[in-house]
């Protein structure tokens, strides 16, 4: 059993990272409050329920993340649920020391698990959850073409439906909003300030990347339509939709859209790497402008809230199971409906000649000095969440992100019966 577990584990990280670099029940409790040993009352009801404790990470997964500061982050929290059973471990610090001749590392503590961080395009699965609630409410199809949802912002001639926009194949490309040449250039791209709006013309003065429905092309400016189309069909602010719909019905306690550049105080402090690599002499990038991310990658969360989330979503708290369905309905580049998809430690390795293998859903979120991996099984039962800071300004080229990645693998394994 032993063997076949890291044979499977090092299959899934594979696979993980194939899918990432194609692209870049009741509510549940609070686990803070099973930390303290306290009740928590789910968002949706008066019922009190009382949390099961939450564990040390076992040791092979707290061997992992370990690793992961071993090799440049400078915090890092992972979180753990299989079940009711919940285990949860930090490692490194909430902040590099203000001095840089006492390298990165060296000082604010050692996170809490419940630490919030900036989570970044995880928040393209909460946005996408809004979009099938809204579709299942009878708003609209999600194979509707999109000017008639929102008319004027995209061109109608091209036919662009929503489903194109959730699984990125609408051929809308990026708006050049991020400079990745140098780490000061990229911090400076996300304290500029932008409106949907200016997003998406920068991004239609670009050649189209494909014809709708053509091809996969990953493009924040998708989810920046998508925020405008959820606003749009609501009358409310997107902070507030998400709020009402997805954060409070969840449990996620400790999550926000922001709407100003500040962190909470016990907050990992986002910190850049140099261009030459991990270690002193990064930047400082905790503060930054919401807009620069928009409705594709301005949540603030945690890694035990984006659990709750995907617990929730998984186990139809927020959607129906055909919406699930249809969330979890990956192409070819193992993206689904806000979605990416990547092999289950749990599964059988290796895969049998003409079946699919065992498959975790979930989101990575590639930010500026803040990361985030979560990742579920399909029916919400096992998860693995891990937020981290200290990042390359090119995800492409980020030495974290295989650490990182075989982290959550680590802990989804530690959860196979």
């Amino acid at each position: 059993m032993a063997e076949r577990r890291v044979l499977t584990l090092c299959a899934a990280v594979t696979f993980l990272l194939t899918a990432c670099t194609s692209t870049s029940s009741p509510a549940p409790s609070d686990d803070r409050a099973a930390t303290a040993g306290a009740s928590a009352s789910g968002s949706s009801s008066s019922i009190t329920v009382t949390a099961a404790p939450v564990q040390p990470l076992p040791p092979q997964v707290r061997t992992a993340l370990d690793a992961t500061v071993a090799a440049g982050a400078v915090g890092a929290v992972l979180h753990v649920r299989d079940g009711d059973r919940t285990w949860a471990g930090s490692a490194g610090t909430l902040a590099p020391s203000a001095s840089t001749d006492a390298g990165v590392g060296a000082g604010g503590g050692t996170p809490a698990v419940d630490a919030p961080a900036r989570v970044a395009s995880t928040t393209k699965s909460m946005v996408a959850t809004v979009v099938v609630q809204l579709a299942e409410e009878g708003e609209f199809g999600l194979d509707d073409p999109v000017d008639s949802v929102l008319p004027g912002v995209l061109p109608a001639e091209r036919g662009i439906t929503v489903r194109q926009l959730l699984n990125h194949a609408s051929g809308l490309p990026s708006a050049p909003v991020f400079d990745t040449s140098s780490a000061q250039r990229l911090l400076d791209s996300v304290r500029r300030s932008w409106t949907p709006q200016e997003r998406v013309a920068a991004a239609l003065a670009l050649p189209w990347t494909n014809e709708a429905g053509a091809a996969f092309s990953y493009s924040n400016e998708n989810y920046a339509v998508l925020g405008m189309l959820i606003e749009h069909v609501t009358g409310d602010d997107l902070a507030t939709v998400l709020q009402q719909r997805v954060f409070t019905p969840a449990g996620m306690q400790d999550t926000s859209y922001p709407s100003d550049t500040s962190m909470p105080t016990d907050a990992l402090r986002g910190y850049q790497f140099p261009d030459t690599g991990p270690g002193p002499g990064g930047l400082d990038t905790t503060e930054q402008e919401p807009s620069a991310w928009d409705a594709g990658a301005a949540v603030i969360s945690t890694a035990p809230d984006l659990n709750a989330f995907f617990r929730a979503l998984f186990t139809g708290e927020l959607v129906s199971s055909e919406g699930v369905a249809q969330m979890q309905q990956i192409g070819v580049e193992g993206y689904g409906l806000g979605l990416l998809a990547g092999g289950d430690p749990c599964g059988t390795f290796p895969v049998p000649a003409g079946q699919t293998p065992e498959l975790v859903f979930g989101q990575r979120g590639n930010g500026v000095g803040y990361r985030a991996l979560a990742l579920s099984s399909p029916d919400g039962q096992r998860q693995a969440a891990l937020v981290w800071t200290g990042t390359a300004a090119d995800p492409a080229r980020d030495p974290l992100t295989e650490p990182t990645s075989a982290a959550v693998i680590a802990g989804l394994a530690a959860t196979c019966g």
